[in-house]
């Protein structure tokens, strides 16, 4: 298993913030808090899923493939900053986020 590493130089205080529980109905999404600059997620759960904008389509494969133990980092997003993530057909598993200011 390789392992990735990411530097951000302008980390302040970490928020939690509730995990998402992504299946294959309606796309589920998360807005990044007004007062956070960006925002860190992974898919901790075991199954794949798609993430995007609001047109995210995991059956058609739309979006950006996010395997498990995947993570992405976002900086500097703004205030209206939204991810949405979707399975495809049969599957579900769970994204956890954490935002930082």
């Amino acid at each position: 298993m390789s392992v990735a590493v990411a530097t951000i130089d302008d980390v302040g205080a970490l928020s939690d913030v509730p995990a998402l529980s992504v299946t294959d109905g309606g796309a589920v999404s998360h807005t990044v808090s007004a007062d956070k600059k960006g925002v860190v997620f992974i898919n901790t759960g075991e199954e794949i899923c798609w993430f995007g904008g609001s047109t995210v389509d995991a059956d058609a494969g739309r979006g950006i493939l996010l395997l498990p133990r995947v993570y992405f980092i976002w900086r500097n997003a703004s205030s209206d900053f939204k991810v949405y993530f979707q399975c495809t057909t049969g599957l579900s598993t769970t994204v956890s986020l954490c935002e930082y200011a």
